[in-house]
């Protein structure tokens, strides 16, 4: 008879399926050669599982993709600036650890270990979840159902060790107590296997600030920016620089800069266009970087905030979001 054998992996949030096919066979060098196919195929699952990752944007795929890697979890960390009963469940069915901020805070209605923000000056603004000190899930949406249900969020998930360790070390400032100025500051680069070049910053910190400028400094084609609070007079003035170097630069932004005091509209020569559902905080460059993470362009996030900003070389990455910001952009 035939038979099948299947590996599955998935990135981007999308299946690929593998096959190798064998005949049965009494032959020696048939069950051999079919032993070995075999042990390609379980080696190329480990690898591929190793070093897959997946990209979400907000909905129920999202929220689902949680639950089950809760499930099957015995720990998990978090750190948000607000969390609801959307996946809380879940999480106080597990060894859990949270920290939330306190003007943000817990509004559901289970006995969670939570502990707040000790910072009198910022906010405790990052969000991300550890699963089982193995894996990560980090972006730009707290966990409550506006951002991982209803708003417009970005979240990558990894199971890369380096970049892993890296949130555990932000973890760690917290569970020691260090918030804002007083934890240490991470400026991580990293060579991450699924990823290509990565860096990761924490603020508050100059850094922060400086990363992201050095990246957008660069831009040679085009810039495109998920932007919920945008109030930061440096970032008016590269991306306004940037414009008149014919850089092609688009803004999608949430319609709560219309109301308040955001420079957006004073800016010249650069696209924006407004939706009343944008949380993401996330930048492409030219095709090939993709800047996301907990940080709005504001001066609170560049000078009081616990932020946490990821910058990833990746064509592949950069891509997928880009197709969905274009899709975004021609809806409105």
């Amino acid at each position: 008879g035939e038979g099948e054998l299947k590996v599955n992996f998935r990135k981007y949030s999308y299946n690929k399926t593998s096959k190798l096919i064998f005949k049965s066979s009494q032959d020696g060098g048939l069950t051999k050669l079919r032993k070995k196919l075999t042990l390609t195929a379980l080696f190329l699952f480990s690898f591929i599982s190793l070093f897959s990752y997946d990209l979400f944007f907000s909905g129920g795929e999202l929220v689902h993709f949680i639950n089950q890697k809760l499930n099957i979890s015995t720990s998990v960390k978090v750190v948000s600036f607000s969390m609801d009963d959307t996946i809380s469940k879940n999480i106080s069915a597990i060894n859990h650890q949270i920290f939330l901020e306190k003007d943000g805070g817990y509004s559901g209605d289970l006995n969670l270990n939570i502990k707040y923000d000790k910072s009198l000056d910022g906010y405790l603004h990052q969000k991300y979840m550890i699963f089982d000190d193995k894996a990560v899930l980090f972006g730009t949406g707290n966990f409550t159902r506006s951002g991982l249900l209803s708003d417009l969020n970005i979240f990558i998930y990894t199971e890369d060790e380096k970049i892993v360790k890296v949130f555990l070390d932000e973890y760690e400032n917290f569970q020691s107590g260090l918030f804002g100025d007083s934890k240490k500051v991470i400026n991580e680069r990293l060579n991450a296997a699924e990823f290509g070049k990565v860096k990761i910053v924490t603020g508050p910190s100059k850094e922060v600030l400086n990363s992201v400028l050095k990246e957008i400094k660069r831009s040679k084609v085009s810039i495109k920016v998920f932007s919920y609070s945008f109030t930061d007079p440096y970032f008016v003035h590269i991306l306004e620089k940037a414009s008149s170097n014919n850089v092609k630069v688009e803004i999608l932004s949430d319609d709560w800069n219309k109301t308040y005091s955001s420079p957006l509209k004073y800016m010249v020569d650069i696209k924006i266009k407004y939706r009343n559902d944008i949380h993401a905080k996330c930048i492409t460059i030219d095709d090939d970087t993709v800047i996301i993470g907990s940080y709005n362009l504001t001066y609170r996030a560049r000078e009081k905030n616990d932020e946490m900003v990821v910058i990833i070389k990746n064509k592949g990455l950069a891509n997928d979001i880009n197709r969905k910001f274009d899709l975004l952009w021609q809806e409105w």
